[in-house]
């Protein structure tokens, strides 16, 4: 009975949560004085970072560009953890997210160009065969390359480097490489292979596939995800996840805990949210005996 009660505080209490507030169809007009004021400072600090960005961009690339740079971003998270047989945790990460759109653009030119060199040794009929794929990757492919800076307990800076590929307006599939560096040198890396089907407009469902490798200790760690999302309104949204950890952390390649939760994402404004995430968890090191936990978190973002 009481693992019933548990369960149901845990996985259905967001929702009843959602269910006291009125969907809202458009920010309120009506700010104060104080929260214009804020918005202000940030949206200085947003121009500001693009700025800078835009400078190192036309840097790397040899090139100049009369756009402004609208992507990049810092981002601000507290959070605080309950945990069942643990301690109460708090803990708050700080982030600077870089874009750089004319190194992507060149990265770009450079895949599809190799894609339509593939061709050049071919026969003319192979060729008119295959000319509607290549227009068809040019534009359905896109490639996304971001950089930054994230400082929580053990701070680092990152390379990313994305590529999305749109199947049609249901399906499309993600794969992301992350590169890690510390302060020690130490090195990370991150692979992200993911598949989405949009149901509709309100709702879609992804499976995600995470490896990642720890260079200093040689940790491999794989995660194997399935999550639907369930959008509520422009403001809010509702991710039910499962998933499973394997990793080989003091042990052979074995799986370590199996995870089922829900995020519930309230956007009070444009640049600041909250986020209630109940979660039971099934780990090796608990003989797989169920456990709870509840996280909360307030986030800031200042840009995209």
């Amino acid at each position: 009975m009481n693992n019933l009660l548990r369960i149901i505080l845990c996985l259905v209490l967001p929702i009843f949560c959602f269910a006291l507030h009125d969907i809202q169809a458009k920010e309120d007009t009506n700010s104060s004085s104080s929260m214009n004021n804020i918005e202000k400072k940030l949206s200085d600090i947003y121009l500001f970072l693009n700025k800078h960005t835009k400078k190192i961009d036309e840097k790397i690339t040899g090139n100049k560009s009369p756009a402004m740079f609208q992507n990049s971003s810092i981002h601000l998270e507290t959070y605080y953890d309950i945990k069942e047989n643990d301690k109460n945790k708090i803990g708050s990460y700080f982030s600077y997210r870089f874009d750089f759109p004319l190194l992507e653009k060149k990265l770009s030119y450079v895949f599809h160009n190799n894609f339509k060199k593939d061709t050049e040794n071919e026969d003319i009929s192979s060729i008119n065969k295959k000319a509607p794929s290549v227009k068809k990757a040019k534009k359905h492919t896109r490639i996304k390359v971001k950089g930054g800076l994230k400082i929580n307990n053990k701070p680092y800076l990152y390379l990313r480097v994305k590529i999305k590929k749109e199947y049609s307006n249901l399906w499309e599939s993600n794969f992301k490489e992350e590169i890690q560096f510390t302060k020690n040198s130490d090195f990370h890396t991150i692979s992200t292979l993911s598949l989405q089907r949009n149901i509709n407009y309100f709702l879609d469902i992804k499976n995600t596939n995470t490896f990642r490798w720890d260079d200093k200790d040689k940790i491999s760690e794989f995660i194997n995800a399935l999550e639907l999302k369930h959008k509520l309104s422009y403001k809010k949204t509702l991710k039910y996840r499962v998933s499973i950890n394997t990793n080989n952390d003091d042990s052979n390649m074995k799986v370590k805990d199996y995870n089922l939760g829900l995020e519930y994402k309230h956007k009070t404004r444009k640049w600041l949210y909250f986020k209630l995430e109940p979660k039971i968890h099934w780990e090796e090191e608990n003989n797989f005996k169920n456990e709870y936990s509840l996280r909360f978190t307030m986030g800031v973002i200042i840009g995209k």
